[in-house]
């Protein structure tokens, strides 16, 4: 189950795989590194809250309502590939980009600035 179409799920990253993650797409529940080790990605999301993943890279600043995951590397980097990623409460990726730019539009729609 999917919500590519929604008018919730943005994705902005072009040339992907036809199997590749996207928005609108359950995040995958994999493991991610931690400073006290690999714990499973939902695990860690716990909660009625959007989830800033920075994969492979410094995450954004973002409002304090927006928890926020780096994930430098693993199996989790690797599905879902570089870039910042917004996992909304349900667990499905709201955004999908390699341009911080989006992250801030995306979460003033969402109602979510400082």
């Amino acid at each position: 189950m999917h919500y590519r179409d929604s008018a919730l799920s943005t994705e902005t990253r072009e040339r992907l795989a036809g199997a590749a993650v996207r928005a609108g797409d359950r995040v995958p529940d994999l493991p991610c590194g931690t400073e006290d080790g690999p714990r499973r990605l939902l695990e860690l999301m716990r909660g009625p809250h959007f989830t800033l993943l920075a994969v492979d890279r410094t995450p954004p600043r973002v409002p304090p309502a927006v928890a926020t995951i780096r994930v430098p590397d693993g199996e989790l980097a690797e599905a879902l590939g570089a870039g910042p990623f917004l996992v909304r409460p349900d667990g499905h990726i709201g955004l999908a980009t390699q341009d911080p730019a989006h992250l801030d539009r995306y979460l003033a729609k969402a109602g979510l600035t400082d």
